[in-house]
């Protein structure tokens, strides 16, 4: 008969699961030594934590699992001036550096302070070439409606977005449109 586990009895399930097996392992070396066929010993398993009579405590930052460096959501959210949207968005697309503490996203705050550096260079560098789609029609000299079409053909990628202004990337833009 098969008995039920649950996450509480779980600990002494696996107590009991270490007993049988070292107890298979008994009768293993018994039968070898009948049949006069030596069996090497296994190795000495680290000793169970659920069966030594001292058991060693698991030191964890604190009761939330959290320390003082880690910061929730909410922590985050002002800490980058973001909004919590924009945080979880990050993090979906894993944009952004955390980890989680069973359901909790926790992040941070070097990791953080060390990816906004990053992301200031990157935007800084991206940002030197950026063009709105406004200069790209003086730069180009096509009508809005062509280069709208050719930018989603030939797949340019925005660089930057502030309110409803898109940036592209001048060498971008008129690499893909040079070549085709």
């Amino acid at each position: 008969m098969k008995k039920q586990i649950d996450f509480n009895s779980l600990p002494q399930a696996i107590a009991d699961l270490y007993e049988k097996v070292e107890n298979i392992e008994k009768l293993i070396i018994k039968l070898s030594e009948k049949l006069d066929k030596p069996v090497k010993k296994p190795a000495k398993a680290k000793p169970n934590v659920l069966t030594e009579e001292k058991v060693t405590v698991i030191k964890t930052p604190s009761p939330s699992g959290m320390d003082e460096d880690s910061l929730t959501v909410e922590q985050a959210s002002a800490f980058l001036q973001m909004t919590r949207m924009n945080i979880y968005a990050h993090v979906k697309l894993s944009k952004i550096p955390h980890w989680k503490n069973g359901r909790r996203l926790v992040f941070s705050k070097i990791e953080l302070e060390e990816w906004m550096k990053k992301k200031r260079k990157t935007d800084a560098n991206n940002t030197k070439d950026a063009i709105t789609f406004r200069d790209a029609v003086k730069l180009t000299g096509l009508k809005p409606s062509k280069l709208q079409y050719e930018i989603k053909k030939r797949k340019v990628p925005v660089i930057a977005k502030q309110g409803n202004l898109l940036y592209y990337s001048k060498r971008a833009l008129t690499k893909a449109l040079t070549s085709e």
